[in-house]
């Protein structure tokens, strides 16, 4: 596993310490997420229009000692982008972002996700197709078979492509 990888992968926790999502380092203190993720980790609504305003428990379970972490909600996308940026109150000591890239054009670019399905809080990966792009600038993922497919509650965050880390956005939902 890429150590640019172990060193940007999060799972969001809930209050009582059941992971329920995942998150990406995009900034030395700034981590990106799903909004229903940290609505999930909170117990509050899900469809809430206003960012929470409580701490959200983290930790970067792929890094030595597991360091563990708290963020505010600094950004809050429900809806169509379902995206939340948190700042982390603190810097995590072997934390490092992952560099942005621009997803335009990503069809037939083959990919890897880790995520964290229910029932494997350690994570696992998952490796396909991105696709054609969709309405609302969402991107298909087909996933390949044998290995986990990318369900609601996979949550995943990292892709590569061609060998190159890039993330590529977030994997929340499916449909079929």
């Amino acid at each position: 596993m890429s150590d640019i990888v172990k060193a940007s992968q999060v799972r969001v926790c809930s209050t009582t310490g059941e992971v329920v999502g995942a998150g990406f380092l995009v900034a030395a203190d700034v981590v990106c997420t799903c909004a229903h993720v940290v609505a999930q980790a909170l117990g509050v609504p899900a469809t809430a229009e206003q960012a929470p305003g409580q701490p959200v428990d983290l930790d970067f379970p792929l890094l030595g000692g597991r360091p563990r972490a708290r963020a505010t909600v600094v950004s809050w996308r429900f809806g169509g982008a379902n995206v939340a940026l948190l700042r982390l109150d603190a810097a995590v000591e072997g934390a490092r972002p992952v560099p942005l890239a621009d997803w335009t054009d990503a069809r037939l670019n083959a990919f890897r996700a880790f995520g964290y399905p229910a029932g494997a809080d350690h994570g696992v990966w998952a490796w396909g197709t991105l696709c054609a792009g969709q309405s609302l600038d969402w991107v298909r993922m087909e996933t390949q078979e044998p290995g986990p497919r990318t369900l609601e509650g996979f949550r995943s965050r990292i892709s590569t492509e061609h060998d190159r880390l890039i993330p590529a956005g977030q994997a929340w939902s499916r449909s079929g």
